[in-house]
């Protein structure tokens, strides 16, 4: 195969017939193959190296298939060198044209697992060449491709050939078959062979012009992702942005004027400090400082730190950690979450004439498997003093389809319930609108699955119910929560909750927090003072994280209420104040 590549004779079609041999050869396991995988690895690039470009058949997927895994291969041998990491992009550019055109319900080898798997080596790979804009690309496309697949936004290649074209190719391929016969029964005919090569050529041309050639490129241009994400975020912002890969944890940071990445080993703490954060009366600080050394760079961070999380950081509450001085996140930062930047910022929009909508349904302890709440109540009219024209939804709204043409009609929506979180099927879990005796268990849910088609698009939707922002984590997905599934349905910013929320506390903590929200103050500054409020009132056995740290704001942190007023109160008061002493002094 070496020896044929090199002959003149060779037409564009037997050279990837022979390339496609060398990806299944390169592919294998066998003894001999491994004892020469230089020489076959250099030699299948070769009509890569010559024409930059390879086009492939994608209705099988076949050939891509061989070229994975031969890629992989050919980085682990590589490793840790400059070839290393150009076998590394041209895997993501296999693993981009799969992602968009080839996955199927049916097409198990491209899974969610098996494009991390590659992700991970592909990251690591960047990281050891110490390229760390390539690093921040590659795991911020491995976590979009995340997030694609949490949403179920999978797309599939279609054939878009019409009857007449599909006549035509079999025509050509008819014609091709009779030709390539002939030429085996007369190999020196040089007309036979002429006219093969022709039919070969028209028939790519044929194709070419009827449908969009997928081309792999192997000639990687890396966008400067850090640029991009720094001039997206204010003076008083900085992002930490996270991957998970089965061994390490990668943390970028950036601000304005910095762009810092790190990798460090898991540990088993991680973990346990999880367990304990979200376990009242435990002691969370056994793991605290071991954990925020692991996640924390050592660096001066800004005001507001945008925290992209990513596998088992999802679950972590970040105003707990502790930075280089020893001091809580939450004493001197605002945090927000955000699980895809850049998409992020798409959707700001300003907001005029709020309305607000509020709903804390019943649970009768006679007839409903779920518990009584005691506080949703007083927590509405919590909320009430702080904004007059929160409308309460009563027991007619008991009833997804009611409810939801409801919340699309309003700027922000308040659900204090139960939220329950199905692991074995994603699409089980559910926002309860109350259970009472006569109420219809079929139609009192808002599962995941009647969720994601809306196109909800409110200002701001409070989910103050258990677990809303948990969710299975899946491999080489993301977390199948419902803050991640009212996210897909253009709500600009969501605030909810990572574990059981306490009843009492959480009543305290809302009333708080929508105090400082009509004071003029960003969504995550709001719940940083509302937890501070908080943190004021209660005893040290209510300052355990369970009962406050599990509050999280998603998306964009921009105020609902404008802050103009008490400008404009500052300025007529100013006038007063000078007319009565121009009065006085005359």
């Amino acid at each position: 195969l070496f020896d044929l590549l090199n002959k003149k004779h060779l037409d564009e079609d037997d050279k990837k017939n022979i390339y496609i041999l060398l990806l299944k050869i390169g592919s294998s396991e066998e003894e001999k193959v491994k004892s020469n995988y230089h020489s076959i690895i250099d030699s299948a690039f070769h009509l890569i190296n010559y024409n930059d470009t390879i086009s492939f058949d994608y209705c099988n997927n076949t050939d891509l298939k061989y070229l994975v895994k031969l890629l992989s291969k050919a980085i682990d041998i590589y490793s840790p060198n400059d070839k290393a990491f150009n076998y590394a992009q041209a895997l993501y550019q296999c693993l981009a044209i799969s992602r968009s055109n080839i996955i199927t319900d049916t097409d198990k080898t491209f899974s969610g697992a098996t494009f991390k798997k590659y992700y991970d080596q592909i990251i690591h790979t960047a990281y050891q060449s110490n390229d760390h804009n390539a690093v921040y690309h590659y795991t911020k496309e491995a976590k979009f491709y995340a997030l694609e697949n949490t949403r179920f936004k999978k797309k599939k290649y279609k054939n878009t050939y019409t009857p007449s074209q599909q006549d035509s190719l079999q025509q050509f391929n008819a014609t091709i078959s009779f030709l390539s016969k002939e030429l085996n029964i007369y190999p020196d005919s040089a007309s036979i062979g002429t006219a093969l090569n022709n039919a070969r050529t028209i028939k790519r041309k044929f194709q070419n012009a009827i449908e969009d050639e997928k081309i792999l490129t192997i000639k990687n241009n890396i966008p400067n992702v850090f640029k991009k994400a720094a001039d997206q975020l204010e003076e008083y912002q900085c992002l930490l942005d996270y991957y998970i890969s089965d061994n390490h944890i990668y943390c970028i940071y950036i601000d304005g004027q910095t762009q810092k990445v790190s990798q460090k080993k898991i540990t088993a703490d991680l973990k346990a400090f999880i367990t304990d954060v979200k376990t009242k009366d435990s002691d969370y600080e056994k793991h605290l400082m071991s954990v925020s050394r692991l996640l924390l760079p050592k660096i001066n961070f800004k005001k507001n730190i945008i925290i992209g999380p990513h596998g088992i950081l999802n679950y972590v509450p970040f105003d707990v950690l502790k930075d280089k001085e020893n001091i809580k996140l939450l004493s001197k930062h605002a945090i927000s979450y955000n699980y895809s930047f850049s998409e992020e910022q798409k959707i700001k929009r300003s907001t005029n004439n709020l309305s607000i909508f509020g709903m804390a349904p019943s649970f009768d302890t006679l007839c409903s498997e779920l518990a009584f709440l005691d506080y949703n109540q007083d927590e509405l009219n919590n909320i009430k003093t702080s904004f007059k024209n929160l409308v309460i939804l009563g027991e007619h709204y008991y009833n997804r389809d009611s409810l939801l043409s409801k919340i699309k009609g309003c700027n922000i929506f308040h659900l204090a319930s139960h939220s329950i979180i199905d692991n074995s099927n994603d699409h089980n879990s559910y926002l309860s609108l109350g259970e009472t005796c006569i109420s219809d268990s079929t139609t009192n849910k808002i599962f995941i699955h009647e969720i994601i088609p809306e196109n909800l698009n409110n200002e701001l939707i409070v989910l103050s119910s258990c677990d809303s922002g948990h969710g299975n984590q899946v491999t080489g997905e993301g977390v199948a929560s419902l803050s991640n599934a009212l996210f897909s349905t253009n709500v600009k910013s969501i605030i909810s909750t990572l574990w059981a929320a306490n009843d009492k506390s959480t009543s305290m903590l809302m009333g708080y927090l929508y105090k400082h929200l009509k004071d003029g103050k960003s969504k995550d500054e709001a719940l940083q003072l509302a937890k501070l409020d908080y943190l004021d009132q209660v005893s040290t056995t209510y300052a355990h994280p369970y009962y406050w740290a599990g509050f999280i704001a998603i998306g964009d942190m921009s105020p609902i209420a404008s802050q103009q007023y008490p400008v404009l109160y500052l300025v007529i008061g100013s006038c007063l104040i000078f007319f009565g002493l121009f009065k006085l002094i005359k």
